[in-house]
């Protein structure tokens, strides 16, 4: 993508941890190619702090939920905004930000690695007050909530803070645009008039 703002430290190359095969170890290379920006939506952080997840062990152990191999794993992680694409004015260079790494399938968006590239909408801009190691320790756990909140659950976020609703949002989208795995549950899991709705009582389990 030509006349990206790019930060002046970013360099060519980077160092990742590369998974090459089921029941391996990391393997840590060097002079790997740092990423580059495909689309005007995405930007590129220089990561600072990795949050760690079981998937992320429980994965190459067991050899459930890899993407095509040799692959990058991690979903989440904090940094700065070190490049964004022309015409954004969501961003700019030098931004704290958290990244919830949803499409890590995609290894310019995997975690484990010194610059990540991210859609604008897994973004979200840390606070003063929080560090980077504090910021990239929730990215997962909130994706979890609003996924279980707003698809499976149908809840409308609309009306707080001009939300999305995220059950209409995933209803627009073709079913070769949702991973095999999770297509049936959100597509044909919960019918619309199904839907909760303001004064319904629910039950909550392990909800502590």
């Amino acid at each position: 993508m030509g006349n990206s703002q790019v930060h002046d430290e970013t360099p060519p190359s980077q160092t990742v941890l590369l998974l090459r095969a089921p029941r391996q170890r990391y393997d840590l290379v060097e002079a790997y190619p740092v990423p580059r920006l495909a689309h005007e939506s995405e930007v590129l952080v220089r990561n600072r702090a990795i949050g760690l997840n079981p998937i992320d062990w429980k994965a190459p152990d067991f050899g459930f939920g890899l993407p095509p191999l040799p692959c990058i794993a991690g979903r989440e992680l904090a940094g700065e905004v070190a490049q964004v694409s022309p015409g954004n004015t969501r961003w700019k260079v030098g931004d704290r930000v958290a990244v919830i790494s949803t499409d890590y399938r995609d290894p310019r968006k995997a975690a484990y690695q010194q610059f990540v590239v991210a859609r604008e909408h897994t973004v979200v801009r840390l606070p003063a007050r929080m560090s980077y190691e504090q910021g990239s320790a929730f990215g997962v756990a909130f994706a979890a909530a609003a996924l279980a909140l707003g698809v499976s659950l149908g809840a409308d976020f609309s009306a707080v803070l001009d939300g999305p609703d995220l059950y209409r949002a995933v209803r627009g989208l073709g079913q070769d645009q949702l991973p095999p795995d999770v297509a049936a549950e959100c597509l044909d899991g919960l019918e619309p008039d199904e839907r909760p709705a303001a004064g319904d009582w629910l039950a909550v389990w392990g909800g502590n």
